[in-house]
């Protein structure tokens, strides 16, 4: 790959363009790909992509996050800087069961209300998790223009008062 990315490998061409360019916790669409690598090669691009998760990388799509409208994606955690000299490398086919093991040993619920460990059980046992309207409302206000905005907070103020009548 040359250009601006030199002679990396398409994973890490794509690791160091989303670091560079989206960052954690920002969206983003697949449009790059095409940019970067041409329509033909996007979809190879696409399977490179998912590697990254290999090496720590997390990025959403719309069905594990979903305030994310079908085909974007997010990047929640930058994993190993692939494009670095010296780090892992991206592997096909995921990530080891170990990794995975590591992952979930980390996680911390003690915080979590009870209430949403119920609906996390839930997913869990259906193997999907459908959107709750706090989602959906939530996509609905972050696409909202700034001069819409307010509105919300009427809205959301509004039950609250209406609740406590």
């Amino acid at each position: 790959m040359a250009g601006k990315y030199g002679n990396l490998s398409m994973a890490a061409t794509i690791g160091k363009y989303l670091a560079e360019n989206v960052g954690e916790g920002e969206a983003f669409t697949l449009d790059f790909l095409v940019d970067l690598f041409g329509a033909d090669r996007a979809g190879d691009a696409e399977r490179r992509m998912r590697e990254l998760s290999t090496v720590g990388w997390v990025i959403h799509t719309y069905k594990s996050d979903p305030t994310l409208p079908t085909g974007q994606r997010r990047l929640v955690a930058i994993g190993e800087r692939v494009w670095e000299p010296g780090t892992r490398r991206p592997r096909a086919g995921g990530g080891s069961y170990q990794t995975a093991r590591r992952q979930v040993d980390a996680i911390d619920l003690a915080d979590v209300p009870e209430a949403d460990l119920r609906d996390l059980l839930r997913w869990i046992e259906q193997d999907k998790r459908e959107p709750r309207v706090i989602d959906e409302v939530w996509t609905l206000y972050s696409r909202a223009g700034d001069s819409l905005k307010p509105a919300f907070t009427t809205l959301v103020l509004a039950e609250i008062g209406r609740r406590r009548t």
